[in-house]
């Protein structure tokens, strides 16, 4: 029996949720057909790769990769899905959604698709105490950026002293290359900004220590950084 050949195509960028999407594909595929499958990984970019039986598009999308697999299957992230992409929702033979917006989102607009759902990788569960600190995940997530929750931060400072002090401290991990943050003058008390790629060892550290977690998204495909909170036992 030939085993079943299957293109896994993406960015491949580091530390991005995108990253995780491709390891938990993997790992999915590996456990289903276990010895009985051959996967290759291929950046989204290429004019070429490998013959197979599927192509899996995640995120992104490059046509010029169809001809090489029987068959198309793209799982898009909506917020990263392009307006000059509009043509490719009718060439791939499946679109996979993992939420059920994207799935009405979809069929408003008569593209058809199949809800899969998703998942993310779960970090260890700790008991959360510690309700000073909240993190606020943004790394490079243009449509996460913070203002609304500094603007409130700012509200209460100004009507109340008294209940500002009892705000949380805000632990905002980002991507100064893809989004710019400025803290208004009169909350930097109640904020820290970590600008640069924390280590995944600092990352769970950071997750362990917050008690809350704030995340202010205009849209979102899918919330890996909200799903990790959640499984530590965020609020």
């Amino acid at each position: 029996m030939s085993k079943l050949r299957v293109n896994l195509i993406s960015s491949y960028g580091k530390h991005t949720g995108l990253t995780q999407d491709v390891s938990l594909m993997r790992g999915i595929l590996a456990a289903v057909f276990e010895k009985d499958i051959e996967m290759h990984g291929v950046p989204h970019m290429f004019p070429h790769c490998e013959e197979a039986e599927v192509n899996i598009f995640l995120e992104v999308i490059n046509p010029s990769l169809f001809a090489y697999a029987r068959k198309n299957i793209w799982i898009p992230n909506l917020e990263w899905a392009y307006k000059t992409w509009e043509p490719y929702f009718h060439m791939v033979d499946e679109i996979w959604v993992k939420t059920h917006e994207a799935e009405e989102k979809l069929k408003s607009l008569n593209i058809p698709c199949k809800f899969v759902g998703w998942t993310s990788i779960d970090k260890v569960f700790a008991e959360k105490v510690n309700f000073s600190k909240a993190f606020v995940p943004v790394g490079k997530n243009i449509f996460r950026n913070p203002r609304p929750i500094f603007q409130a931060y700012l509200k209460i400072a100004d009507e109340s002293e008294t209940l500002y002090k009892k705000l949380p401290t805000l632990y905002i991990p980002f991507n100064p290359n893809a989004i710019q943050i400025n803290v208004p003058a009169k909350i930097t008390d109640k904020v820290v900004l970590l600008d640069r790629d924390l280590k995944e060892s600092e990352y769970d550290e950071l997750l362990k220590e917050c008690g809350l977690c704030m995340c202010i998204s205009m849209v979102e495909g899918f919330g890996h950084a909200v799903n990790e909170c959640m499984s530590v036992g965020m609020n």
